[in-house]
């Protein structure tokens, strides 16, 4: 089904490939790797200030994008969190079942890593804590 825009349906396309990533690598159906995306962009941009997270949120398409800014609250930014433990525990909880936090911190980074500039994602991994940044690193 086209939308008549080929910007809007080129943005469809573009996220469809990503949920698609997201489900190769956690094994996850495409309603789960949503949700592995969703909660995986927000535990990461609550970790980044707002420039870094606007930089980043600027490599992703559109509809990503809108799901990466809700319920932004960029005054809470970063969080004091610092360890992969608190990380993986705050991405653990809107996870469907049976999916792995760290199995989701991979999905993310490889989709991430799969379309963003890889400058930009340098950005990204010098804001994380070093046990995160390691993750990403190794996704």
């Amino acid at each position: 089904m086209s939308s008549g825009l080929q910007v809007l349906d080129r943005n469809i396309d573009v996220t469809n490939e990503w949920l698609n990533q997201i489900s190769e690598v956690t094994g996850a159906s495409r309603q789960q790797a949503y949700h592995v995306l969703r909660r995986g962009l927000h535990v990461l941009r609550d970790r980044m200030t707002v420039e870094e997270a606007a930089h980043l949120a600027a490599q992703l398409p559109h509809f990503v994008r809108g799901v990466f800014y809700e319920s932004y609250r960029p005054a809470a930014t970063p969080t004091k969190e610092r360890s992969l433990e608190q990380f993986l525990d705050r991405l653990a909880e809107d996870l469907p079942d049976g999916i792995e936090p760290r199995l989701a911190a991979n999905a993310l980074f490889t989709v991430l890593k799969l379309h963003c500039d890889p400058g930009e994602l340098a950005h990204v991994r010098d804001a994380l804590p070093g046990p995160v940044a390691e993750v990403m690193e190794a996704a």
